[in-house]
């Protein structure tokens, strides 16, 4: 039997701005709905053309406790089934949002994790709480602006 938690994450991962998401190329699941292994979802993520990197990133969610608790992610080696090394996660121009919110060294979850408030490992500890997480951000949202960043001036690539 599938806990709330579940059948919010389902119907979000079914729904119109998700699959919308999907038909626009931005990101897609790697396994399908019906075959998630949760509390944990793996999207793909398309990212801007850059020399030596890849066209698209795995990203490894926990979504435990779906609509009640923020949300973890960090990019996944689909080879080793564990967490990309730092050294290989996507880079950002020094000072930029993208360098901020990708990096892997300085904080209580390197690798693990994006250091931005809406990230479950990222926000204790940090003065982020009047911006942090709601229940209201999904992880449509979350995955949005992964692909944003991605896809935007700043970000260098591998």
């Amino acid at each position: 039997m599938s806990t709330n938690a579940q059948r919010l994450l389902e119907a979000e991962l079914v729904g119109g701005r998700f699959r919308a998401g999907v038909a626009r190329g931005y990101w897609s699941l790697a396994t399908p709905v019906a075959q998630l292994a949760w509390p944990f979802v793996d999207t793909w993520i398309t990212a801007s053309p850059r020399e030596s990197s890849p066209s698209r990133w795995l990203v490894h969610w926990d979504v435990g406790n779906y609509g009640s608790q923020p949300n973890t992610g960090g990019f996944w080696d689909e080879k080793t089934g564990a967490f990309l090394a730092p050294e290989k996660w996507p880079k950002g121009r020094p000072g930029s949002t993208v360098a901020a919110v990708f990096k892997t060294a300085g904080w209580a979850a390197p690798g693990r994790g994006f250091y931005h408030h809406y990230d479950r490992l990222a926000i204790p500890g940090h003065p982020w709480t009047q911006d942090a997480w709601t229940p209201q951000v999904t992880l449509t949202d979350f995955m949005t602006l992964v692909y944003r960043w991605l896809n935007c001036g700043d970000y260098v690539g591998q």
